[in-house]
């Protein structure tokens, strides 16, 4: 549901799927992704962002999906962050 070009390299993309899983390829060795995140480690809905940050490795992205989380790659961990949006203030917040 979501795919992105890696800003360092443009033959990485990154993206996500509607099971909630995230994959990466590289487009120079043919159609079958370079890794995947398993499914324990996904996204419970669709992935409709996957952001590259730019950072020194090239290697660092965000993913976000309808299950109000958006999940850090960089960390060995693959955080999750939950976001809680407050109707009553407008304001909204990332909690660990």
């Amino acid at each position: 549901m979501s795919v992105e070009y890696n800003p360092r390299d443009h033959n990485v993309v990154a993206g996500g799927c509607y099971n909630g899983q995230v994959c990466w390829w590289d487009v120079r060795k043919g159609g079958n992704p370079e890794g995947t995140i398993s499914l324990d480690q996904s996204h419970s809905d669709p992935v409709y962002k996957t952001i590259w940050m730019n950072a020194k490795t090239g290697t660092e992205f965000f993913t976000g999906a309808t299950d109000g989380t958006v999940r850090d790659r960089n960390s060995p961990l693959f955080l999750i962050y939950r976001y809680i949006s407050d109707k009553r203030t407008r304001m909204s917040t990332l909690v660990e």
